[in-house]
């Protein structure tokens, strides 16, 4: 396969993070430009698991608004046929691949006038089959290879003819007539596909050549349309094959940055934590992978009901000599009459046998063939032809994917066989750089089966273990060596990764509680724990994709794995150390410790820590995909979903952003005198729920400061006449000014979704205003409505919105909640505001914490915000004899810069500089 161009990179966004490519927020750390980018057994000791249920999704759809590439063409083809149908069957003919050419021809003749979307419909058809056509696997048998070269002939036909103005029929119209009147669901996604190889003229005139080509020879039995579209599994299991390769290829990239990025840090003195938010990134591009590939394998059933498992998708693929000889077996021999998809059924269900092991008693070795012969009725002859034929199956499968043991018996015969056939013994099923060869996705897929026998039976109390040493690798795996998966990974995944995995979901916190938004955001987690729980299944796609990612992962992250595994481990703890340090500074101030919702979301918090296990099994659960998927749950999840809440429970948030943004206005502080501050300022500048709207200007702020509490306008407005009559002496007296508008307000909470973007694209699968940033528009157009291409634009955007948010990302919102928490309720003190909201909930026989609050949030917005908004010179205006604007800025100078932002920030953000 030629290279990637450049625009149809999933990361290609890397490749620009050079000199010249700065991010947007306030670096913490700057870096010089970068290269590219592109315990025992038993239940744990932890404590009861906390209540979620408010953190369970909200009715959330996952949007999933296009059709899969074979869903596409077969909708093109079929229009493409019921539209030649309308031109007029010749006489005496029935409507087959033979009668659109003389379709075609008459059309020609009579000098007709051919619809643009029939054309385009055509087009699509032609070139998805023509891309399965020059793949390894040929495009199917002949009858498949006959239509495509009747779709060309028709296309050198057709496109000579006049078109149709595009101001008459529109698409919707034409989708409408095409298919008998029910409009197409997809219609408005239907483009011009467009596929790695073919944005070059050449390829253009190789596919839809511009000259005149031979008509085909009739055939003699043409095939219907529906019969060719319900014949069609073995293109379209090629198709399904070729979009896991190009999903898995974007996996290498992700993994490939990890690699240099990691190098580079070391070389240019920056930190390593740095690495997390690229650990995240890859982990969220691996694991919309993971869902497109369940979507695409769920697509593919539906299609094709038979082809429920990879072994029948295997053998429609690589076996289709191996089905003719058996469907000629069974044509002589058996009674009962035997279908293709039968065939089909029975040699996946051997080669799930095969890759099952013998002892496994769900293995249906013995009785496979007994079983075929009595449904069938075959003759004692049959039954032991069929015999040797699923014998050698089996003998093509040891040859195919061996077990180290296995290869090490065979290895005479193999060396003997290689001497005639040198290709035998290498993996060559799969001719493809990423599932197949060295990294063949099928050899895992083994690997899989064979230890779910393990799993199941192994008891609850005893430690999994799988073979004895030696029999997958000849020594223990060991970091910088390896150069292949298929092999090379196997004692790694079987002895250590699976092993601990076990232990995760059998005696951790995934084995007591199904966590919020695990499908969300780690559906490589969900693949795990439904394998372990249900070891007995036969090995989904999507399953056999993930576990393949993760080594994939592993393999090009090789020489650098075990200092990724120590850092990310350090890492995990540190942000725990953080949310444990804030419980302690939360208990200076009495008013805060009593707030129930921080005690119980830290509580959820905490609970995840258990993730960690204790330690155990390091190379399960810290290996680049494993830990980037635990960073990317406890970081949308327990970071912005639950921790979001604690970072504004009190108005502590709101508060410190406006009196910051107030200083800001009125320059008695500056950009860069805070350095913390201007962190936390940069993330929610653009928070809706901060500001309502666009940043407030002198004039706005107390008035904008009381709408994001709630209140209305009108509410608002009154309590900023307030303000304004206190402290601008030019200000109409409008009545008295005790108003208790104050006391009703309801103050709006805030949302992950309002103020991150890579949460809503990760968490929401909120697409809607997604924008290609790396396609040409020619190259959107020929490709609008792919599903690759989707899953590549959505990709991007995502990845763009966390590089874009890394600031934010990096703060852990539990301690900076806290620090903001302690510095509100020290500024009542130095205010002395505190002795007079005591007074005044005296007087009302109101106490607690929030009533507190609130007198402090009423104080704060009418004096100190009255008079940053209102006051001349602020600096002038006191309040209670403390001095408002001198002393709130030296308090917030003093008080943030002491601070240690190590505190509040669970990993380092970097900035790219030129």
């Amino acid at each position: 396969m030629p290279p990637k161009k450049k625009g149809r990179q999933t990361n290609n966004k890397k490749k620009n993070r050079g000199a010249g490519h700065g991010r947007s927020s306030q670096p913490t750390q700057s870096a010089p430009a970068r290269p590219s980018r592109p315990a025992p057994i038993g239940p744990m000791s932890v404590q009861t698991p906390p209540d979620m249920s408010e953190f369970e999704r909200r009715n959330q759809q996952l949007h999933q608004d296009y059709p899969t590439v074979y869903r596409r063409y077969k909708d093109a083809t079929r229009r493409f046929f019921n539209y030649m149908e309308k031109q007029g069957v010749p006489e005496g003919s029935t409507m087959s691949v033979n009668t659109i050419m003389a379709i075609a021809d008459k059309m020609y003749e009579e000098g007709r006038v051919v619809d643009p979307m029939a054309l385009k419909d055509l087009k699509l058809a032609i070139r998805v089959r023509n891309r399965v056509a020059r793949s390894v696997y040929r495009g199917g048998d002949s009858g498949h290879q006959h239509l495509l070269a009747v779709l060309v002939y028709c296309w050198t036909v057709l496109e000579t003819l006049p078109r149709s103005s595009t101001k008459g029929t529109t698409e919707t119209e034409y989708y409408e007539e095409v298919s008998g009147g029910s409009e197409n669901r997809y219609a408005p996604l239907q483009g011009e596909i467009e596929d790695d190889e073919e944005d070059d003229e050449e390829m253009d005139e190789t596919v839809f050549p511009s000259a005149p080509v031979p008509r085909p020879e009739p055939e003699l039995e043409p095939m219907s349309l529906e019969e060719l579209m319900n014949s069609d599994e073995r293109h379209d299991s090629v198709l399904f094959l070729l979009s896991l390769e190009e999903i898995m290829a974007m996996v290498v990239q992700q993994y490939q940055v990890i690699l240099k990025n990691h190098e580079f840090n070391l070389e240019a003195d920056v930190p390593q934590s740095a690495i997390i938010e690229e650990l995240i990134e890859a982990s969220v591009a691996t694991n919309m992978g993971i869902q497109q590939v369940h979507k695409l394998e769920l697509d593919l059933e539906l299609q094709y009901p038979h082809l429920t498992n990879p072994y029948r998708v295997l053998a429609t693929v690589v076996l289709p000599e191996v089905t003719k000889q058996i469907t000629a077996t069974l044509r002589q021999h058996a009674s009962v009459k035997c279908t293709e998809k039968d065939v089909i059924i029975f040699l996946g269900d051997c080669l799930e046998c095969s890759f099952r092991n013998i002892s496994d008693p769900i293995n249906r070795a013995k009785s496979i063939v007994p079983e075929l012969c009595e449904q069938f009725q075959v003759d004692s002859q049959g039954e032991q032809e069929l015999r040797r034929l699923v014998k050698a199956v089996h003998t093509m499968v040891i040859f195919e994917v061996p077990f180290f043991m296995e290869k090490v018996g065979n290895q005479q015969l193999v060396s003997e066989i290689q001497a005639v056939v040198p290709s035998l013994g290498s993996p060559s099923w799969l001719s493809m750089d990423h599932i197949g060869g060295t990294r063949a996705i099928h050899h895992t897929i083994r690997l899989l089966q064979s230890f779910g026998q393990i799993i199941k039976r192994t008891p609850l109390d005893k430690e999994v273990r799988s073979c004895q040493n030696g029999y997958f690798a000849p020594s223990p795996w060991i970091p910088g060596r390896s150069s292949s998966i298929a092999g090379e990974l196997d004692e790694l995944l079987m002895t250590d990764i699976l092993p601990h995995f076990v232990t995760m979901y059998r005696h951790g916190i995934l084995a007591i509680k199904e966590l919020p938004m695990m499908d969300e955001v780690a559906p490589f987690w969900v693949n795990i724990g439904n394998y372990i729980r249900h070891p007995e299944k036969t090995v989904s796609w999507t399953l056999a994709f993930s576990v393949h990612a993760m080594l994939t992962a592993v393999l090009e992250t090789d020489r650098i794995f075990d200092s990724l595994v120590t850092l990310t481990e350090t890492m995990f703890d540190n942000f725990f150390e953080q949310v444990e340090w804030a419980q302690e500074v939360v208990k200076s101030e009495p008013d805060s410790t009593n707030d129930l919702k921080f005690r119980h979301n830290t509580g959820i918090v905490l609970f995840l820590k258990n993730l960690g296990f204790g330690g155990r099994g390091k190379r399960a659960i810290w290996n680049p995909l494993c830990a980037g998927t635990i960073f990317s749950y406890i970081n949308f999840f327990g970071n912005l979903e639950v921790g979001s809440t604690l970072l504004d429970n009190r108005a502590q948030l709101r508060i410190i952003m406006y009196l910051f943004h107030g200083l800001l206005l009125n320059g008695i502080v500056r950009k860069g005198q805070v350095p913390f501050l201007d962190i936390i300022y940069e993330c929610f500048k653009n928070s809706r729920a901060i500001w309502e709207g666009p940043m407030p200007r002198r004039g706005e702020l107390v008035q904008r400061f009381w709408m994001c509490f709630g209140l209305n306008a009108e509410d608002s407005r009154k309590l900023a006449r307030m303000a304004q009559e206190w402290y601008d002496p030019g200000a109409r007296h409008n009545g008295d000014r005790r108003d208790p508008t104050w006391k009703r307000r309801k103050m709006k909470a805030l949302e992950p979704a309002e103020f991150s973007k890579s949460y809503r694209r990760v968490c929401n699968r909120d697409f809607h205003d997604v924008v290609d940033n790396y396609h040409t528009p020619e190259q959107r157009q020929r490709n609008n409505g792919r599903d690759f291409y989707k899953l590549t634009v959505r990709t991007n955007d995502t990845l763009d919105a966390i590089d874009e948010e890394q600031q934010l990302l990096s703060l852990n919102f539990i301690p900076c909640g806290a620090i903001l928490e302690q510095f509100v309720c020290s500024l009542v003190r130095i205010m002395q505001w505190d002795p007079l909201i005591k007074s005044m909930m005296s007087r009302s026989n109101r106490n607690g914490g929030d009533e507190h609050r609130q007198g402090a949030v009423h104080l704060f917005a009418l004096h100190l915000l009255g008079a940053l908004d209102f006051a001349a010179d602020p600096m002038d205006q006191e309040f209670l004899e403390v001095p408002l604007g001198r002393a709130s800025s030296h308090f917030l100078t003093v008080f943030f810069n002491n601070l240690d932002p190590r505190r509040a920030m669970w990993f380092q953000a970097v900035s790219v500089v030129d």
